[in-house]
């Protein structure tokens, strides 16, 4: 399967008028399903958060502890490639439970609900279950994503 990631418009939109300052705002990452499929026009983290996975050892929600914020944000201008890079630090999910399959890794703006928590990517991975181990997205050479 060809996997597709996707930058949502409007995310991308507040990147570049500032409203949404990647290094400096609350960015974070949650793990949803296989149910959902994205389209680059949803606007908030209500829209994926329905389909959040719901294991032991991961809590879905805003308040939950199953999302975690992006460490070590850095935007590179990558000239070799003609790109320009988000990258951060990757991240473990520590244990989730059996019980879920993760298909896509949403990174959004962490606002005061998820109504308000603007979507910047929807990063697909192959279906992986969660089985109690950790799950590590090890965020590859270009980073979180890129523009060209």
């Amino acid at each position: 399967m060809a996997l597709t990631n996707y930058v949502y418009i409007n995310g991308l939109k507040e990147m570049f008028d500032g409203t949404v300052a990647f290094l400096t705002h609350d960015i974070r990452a949650m793990l949803v399903g296989t149910g959902y499929t994205p389209d680059v026009d949803h606007l908030f983290a209500n829209t994926p958060a329905a389909f959040e996975i719901n294991v032991t050892g991961y809590t879905p929600g805003f308040s939950g502890t199953g999302r975690k914020a992006l460490a070590g944000k850095t935007i590179v201008a990558d000239t070799g490639n003609n790109r320009v890079a988000f990258d951060c630090n990757d991240i473990t999910w520590t244990s989730p439970g059996a019980g879920a399959t993760v298909r896509w890794i949403i990174v959004y703006r962490h606002n005061s609900s998820d109504s308000n928590s603007r979507l910047l990517f929807a990063l697909q991975i192959n279906d992986t279950a969660t089985d109690g181990t950790n799950f590590v997205w090890n965020v590859h050479g270009v980073g979180v994503a890129a523009a060209a």
